[in-house]
């Protein structure tokens, strides 16, 4: 029996192609599965917390204009002479927290508020969180005040 040339050169270059994918396998080691222990990303947001507001002391002071607070202004003329207040101090208004971040994990949530990374129970000299869910936070300011912000969910 005979073999005819073309045949065998049309099936030649699939078995050549499939001897190279077998030998690669056997040449090339296989990935070793890896799995972080820990996201890189809360890494970067421990290290949120060493971050000081505090300008360097050999640093002049610059003050940066916040574009976004909008400040309410009234003409003068508008304004009428007020009537005497009754033994009332007024108190002074506390300038609102700025909740940046929620991260919500059981036990480990934390936020992000003013800068700084706070659990569940961590004060500071104007506020305590009370309460990290997954699109709020509750806080209690020194006066009693509560507030809840809302995080928008990603």
């Amino acid at each position: 029996m005979k073999i005819d040339r073309r045949i065998v050169i049309l099936f030649l270059p699939p078995l050549v192609a499939c001897l190279i994918c077998a030998l690669a396998s056997v040449i090339i080691p296989r990935p070793v599965p890896r799995a972080p222990s820990r996201p890189d990303f809360l890494n970067t947001i421990d290290h949120l917390s060493m971050v000081t507001t505090q300008p360097p002391r050999h640093t002049p002071l610059t003050l940066v204009r916040d574009v976004f607070r909008h400040e309410w202004k009234v003409p003068e003329d508008a304004m009428a002479t007020p009537e005497p207040a009754v033994a009332a101090t007024p108190q002074p208004m506390m300038e609102p927290v700025c909740v940046t971040m929620i991260v919500q994990d059981g036990e480990q949530s934390f936020c992000i508020v003013d800068g700084r990374k706070m659990r569940t129970g961590d004060a500071t000299e104007r506020f305590r969180v009370l309460s990290i869910a997954r699109d709020r936070v509750t806080i209690q300011y020194n006066d009693g005040t509560r507030e809840t912000y809302h995080v928008k969910p990603y």
